[in-house]
């Protein structure tokens, strides 16, 4: 397995937790409030709740629900029901390895995670769901024009649209689904941004569209 895209870091503020997918392993990013992100496995060890519905709490994220807190190793550090107890070194998350560059957020569930080299000049644009293949999520972004201007597809993932270049970071998450991260040249005004994401919409809907019609 390798290290996948899962987020942009803007959109994960320090105290703030995030669902993702690394292929069909659900799980749980946080931000604590240093600003280091953590990714585990979202399940909590102790009712099976998912992580990601916690809150933050300084350097420990606590599940939603019992509240039990777990520190940055992944290790129960406290159980609000029995605060004189020293939880057990076997109430114990899986933790996953998180690295962040290019403005992304990328994780590996198997080993290190290792950020792939990533072109200067790029800014985040918005992360989406495509209910889709990643195959045919690229092929609608490759199809969909934008005031009648038909993207150039430049490289394997990114995209010449006018006098804008837009990088679509691919994340197949199973169950024929698609995460994507869209990064888009740097200079972009707030209104050029606004466009180009509700192209990153018509590019869903076609790509969608296209699934159905494929099914029927």
């Amino acid at each position: 397995m390798t290290t996948v895209p899962v987020g942009l870091s803007r959109d994960l503020a320090p105290g703030r937790v995030m669902r993702a997918w690394v292929s069909e392993v659900d799980v749980a990013i946080w931000r604590d409030l240093q600003g280091t992100a953590h990714a585990w496995n979202n399940r909590c060890p102790h009712r099976g709740m998912r992580l990601s519905h916690g809150f933050v709490r300084g350097d420990r994220l606590a599940c939603l629900y019992h509240g039990w807190q777990f520190g940055k190793s992944g290790g129960c550090a406290h159980i609000p029901a029995h605060p004189d107890l020293e939880p057990p070194a076997t109430i114990h998350t899986q933790v996953y390895d998180v690295a962040e560059g290019g403005g992304v957020l990328w994780v590996r569930v198997d080993g290190p995670a290792d950020v792939p080299e990533m072109p200067d000049g790029f800014a985040p644009l918005r992360s989406m769901i495509f209910d889709c293949s990643a195959e045919t999520a690229i092929q609608a972004l490759a199809g969909t024009p934008l005031d009648g201007v038909t993207p150039q597809k430049k490289e394997q993932d990114i995209f010449q649209l006018g006098a804008f270049k837009i990088r679509a970071l691919c994340n197949p998450i199973g169950g024929d689904e698609t995460s994507l991260h869209f990064l888009v040249s740097a200079g972009a005004t707030v209104g050029e941004c606004r466009m180009l994401s509700r192209w990153c919409d018509a590019a869903r809907r076609a790509a969608e569209a296209g699934k159905n019609r494929e099914a029927a």
